[in-house]
């Protein structure tokens, strides 16, 4: 009784562990995100620029950790999460959270 239930166990962490590689397999990790004035577009790796909606899905001042949305692009890869450090980009920090904040609200 027990080999059943072993293999069980082992079938669905091997299933878990499938799921986990696929969602993480299709992110590239580099993202070039730009405002036109109108919409955001958002770029993965050698991947066209696609138009996203974005939102602040947590603010701690000096990060922010955003949520893309994009309907056309695989599903497991959205929502799509995209931390922003102001490390990264001091001289434009207070512009994008204008930016972001302004764009949610129009």
């Amino acid at each position: 009784m027990a080999a059943p239930a072993f293999a069980a166990a082992l079938l669905l962490t091997a299933a878990g562990a499938a799921l986990l590689a696929r969602t993480l397999g299709c992110r590239d990790y580099r993202y070039r995100l730009r405002w036109d004035g109108q919409a955001w577009w958002l770029a993965s790796g050698e991947q066209p620029e696609l138009p996203v909606h974005l939102r602040v899905a947590m603010d701690l001042d000096s990060w922010l950790l955003l949520r893309a949305k994009r309907r056309g692009w695989r599903a497991a890869c959205w929502p799509l999460y995209l931390p922003v450090a102001e490390a990264a980009l001091p001289a434009h920090w207070q512009e994008l959270r204008a930016t972001l904040f302004a764009a949610r609200q129009a």
